[in-house]
């Protein structure tokens, strides 16, 4: 969407906290964006996002994950990448996102087991 005919006020600090809530996710920072633009304050052509508006919109943080989907074997093939490249603080990140998304403990483990006995 977009909001050329819009004069949107927004802070430094707000967009810093949008960035945080995207956690390295463009798409969903600038979702996010939108989102505050069309929720924010409006009065003519300016729109005003302040903290209360911010604070609604990233008060909790929905991770996209399904146990039995694609987003599954996106983030499976994630952590193996991150392990294979030897970069342990992705490697916890995924293991994590998954574990916090409902995933298996049992199923991680077994997957972690799979891959160091792959291993050469």
């Amino acid at each position: 969407m977009v909001f050329l005919n819009l004069n949107v006020k927004v802070s430094d600090e707000a967009l810093k906290q949008i960035a945080i809530f995207g956690n390295g996710d463009a798409r969903s920072s600038l979702n996010t964006l939108e989102i505050a633009v069309l929720n924010g304050k409006k009065s003519g052509k300016d729109v005003v996002i302040d903290d209360e508006v911010l604070k609604q919109l990233i008060n909790v943080k929905s991770l996209l994950y399904d146990k039995h989907g694609e987003e599954h074997y996106n983030l499976i093939s994630a952590l193996h990448k991150s392990m294979r490249n030897s970069d342990v603080d992705a490697a916890v990140y995924w293991v994590n996102r998954m574990i916090e998304g409902g995933e298996d403990p049992l199923y991680m483990s077994r997957r972690l087991i799979r891959f160091a006995s792959e291993d050469e």
